[in-house]
């Protein structure tokens, strides 16, 4: 029997599809256009986002950067809905959110993941924290004011003249926690007056107290409604005027709110408030300081006071209790806990491997919102001097491309340390900065840093005080400050990000691109 020759030359051609035979089969064979048309499979990335100060739920965040970042697809049509599941790493299980993200024909394999901390932060700080906080930065600001302070970065210490805006808001922020105290205690000190039939206050002084009150608690309310008004405009895109105007009314009212707190109310509670009533006056004055809207009035105090007092405490007490380095406190062991809970998911999600023993994501991204920006960068910082060490092996030099921060705190921060420091030596400098390694050596800067922030969000700003301006041979691995000039509406701003395009834009953009971010607005 004669074996049958394999075939010297293909079939004929069927379209751009060859085939050969061997042992009586047929097999295909691929030509360029099947290589063209076959898709290679998406890049995989992943993208860590931290919360900010307040009481968030879990999962909130995750879920704004889900929603936000496939909004900025583009050149595609929709892509399929997240997929949710639970990624175990070791003992550690996380939950994520796996997307497609498209830019023109390019596709992108993302896992967002969510470092939660919030809980360990609550019922831990009170009001009088707070207020001990505000009052310690806020005098060691005045008084080393003209002065610079020094960080010791890159080698060498480098000398800085802090702006005298964050002061002027650590100082607001102090004077109305304090107002906030001393509204309480007037409250209790009435009520127990009335309860023991005290006579004190006179009647004409208390009168006097009710129609200051009544004024500044509409004061408030009408800056809380103009505020309200702004974010709502904002929100439904209406004109640029219409935003700026209702911006302007509401920074023009909150102003005037804090000026009463400031001058007005204690300039008027030391005289008689008759000799500064215009005779027109006198009838609605005299209905508001007697009867019922008297009454009205304290108890919008009362509630007005207790409503402060929960979010100095849910928000400036989160702050607080991370934000207090230079002193051994009770906070200690917070603040060890939120770092090693949010560095076990920065880890386990850079030494996260394939069955085939390689590491899942190419490229990794840390995003950090308001306090949360802090908290992700001593992340960062703890992945580098773990590898440095040799306790890890990520390469998170190479694979942490970016670190995305807005309505960041980060350089009040960074002052506050400075200021209290004032009294140490340059050793002490140095030790900081070694347990901060992207501000001891360039080499670790081969990531983009774009930090957002908005001039109306009082909270936050640009980042000067993590770069050598004198050092002009790493200028293209400084921070790149991107101004957010949607984020309009004063002190709501902070939060304003996550209904902008700014933030998400710059994230999708570097995901696919790391490195095109420019400085600018």
């Amino acid at each position: 029997m004669i074996e049958p020759k394999e075939a010297e030359a293909p079939r004929p051609e069927r379209g751009d599809v060859f085939y050969r035979a061997r042992d009586s089969r047929f097999q295909r064979i691929e030509t360029p256009a099947d290589a063209a048309r076959r898709k290679p499979e998406p890049t995989r990335v992943a993208v860590m986002i931290v919360h900010g100060m307040g009481q968030q739920v879990p999962f909130e965040t995750l879920e704004s950067l889900t929603e936000r970042l496939t909004r900025m697809n583009t050149g595609a049509p929709a892509v399929e809905p997240p997929k949710l599941t639970n990624a175990t790493f070791g003992d550690l299980r996380l939950q994520r959110a796996e997307v497609d993200l498209r830019s023109g024909e390019r596709q992108l394999d993302a896992h967002l993941y969510e470092a939660y901390w919030a809980p360990t932060t609550e019922g831990e700080v009170f009001f009088s924290d707070a207020l001990r906080f505000c009052a310690r930065g806020t005098w060691n600001a005045l008084w080393h004011l003209p002065d610079p302070f020094y960080r010791w970065m890159f080698g060498r210490a480098v000398g800085f003249h802090p702006r005298g805006g964050p002061f002027l808001i650590l100082a607001g922020v102090t004077v109305a926690i304090l107002e906030i105290a001393l509204i309480s205690l007037l409250v209790l000190a009435l009520a127990l007056a009335r309860v023991l039939k005290v006579s004190w206050p006179a009647t004409d002084t208390l009168q006097s107290m009710n129609v200051e009150i009544a004024i500044h608690v509409s004061l408030l309310a009408a800056g809380f409604a103009a505020i309200w008004v702004a974010l709502r405009t904002a929100r439904r895109r209406e004109s640029g005027f219409l935003r700026s105007a209702t911006s302007l009314l509401a920074l023009i009212l909150s102003a005037a709110a804090v000026l009463a707190s400031v001058a007005i109310l204690p300039a008027l509670a030391l005289a008689h408030w008759k000799s500064f009533q215009p005779d027109g006056l006198v009838h609605l004055l005299s209905w508001l300081a007697n009867g019922w809207p008297a009454v009205g009035v304290w108890a919008a105090v009362v509630v007005c006071s207790l409503v402060a007092r929960y979010f100095v405490v849910q928000y400036v007490g989160d702050v607080v209790a991370y934000v207090s380095p230079q002193s051994l406190d009770r906070f200690s062991d917070l603040r060890t806990e939120i770092k090693t809970s949010v560095g076990k998911v920065a880890s386990a999600i850079l030494g996260a491997e394939t069955p085939a023993g390689e590491f899942e994501y190419e490229r990794v991204a840390f995003v950090g919102h308001s306090l949360g920006s802090l908290i992700a960068y001593d992340a960062l910082n703890k992945l580098i001097l773990d590898e440095e060490a040799g306790v890890t092996s990520v390469r998170s030099d190479e694979r942490v491309r970016l670190l995305l921060t807005f309505g960041s705190p980060m350089d009040k921060t960074a002052v506050l340390f400075g200021l209290n420091g004032k009294d140490t030596g340059v050793l002490r400098e140095q030790l900081a900065a070694r347990v901060q390694p992207l501000i001891d050596d360039y080499r670790h800067r081969q990531l983009s840093w774009v930090n957002v922030f908005a001039n109306l969000d009082l909270f936050s700003g640009a980042l000067d005080f993590y770069d050598d301006p004198g050092n002009a041979a790493y200028a293209h691995h400084r921070v790149i400050n991107v101004r957010d000039e949607q984020a309009t509406v004063p002190i709501a701003a902070h939060e304003q990000y996550w209904d902008t395009a700014k933030v998400w834009r710059i994230l999708h953009r570097e995901l696919f691109d790391p490195g095109t971010t420019s400085a600018g607005p």
